[in-house]
């Protein structure tokens, strides 16, 4: 059987999409928020980012992807 090449090409105009994306298709799970609270957005809003900026920003997104890589999904 002869070999098949594939080229997949991305938009990532919108990377929060992009991320939800390859988080389901990749089978990971997110993490859990940190304890004493609810939910990772709750748990993000307490942090007090510099003014102008959110954790959305794709500087604050980079530091959390390195602080919390991403766990595979329970089968």
């Amino acid at each position: 059987m002869a070999a098949v090449r594939i080229d997949l090409t991305l938009d990532c105009s919108d990377a929060q999409l992009v991320a939800a994306f390859r988080k389901s298709a990749l089978g990971y799970a997110g993490q859990p928020p940190p304890p004493r609270f609810a939910t990772r957005e709750e748990w993000l809003a307490q942090l007090e980012l510099p003014e102008g900026e959110s954790p959305d920003d794709e500087r604050w997104a980079r530091i959390r992807a390195a602080a919390a890589p991403p766990t595979p999904a329970a089968a």
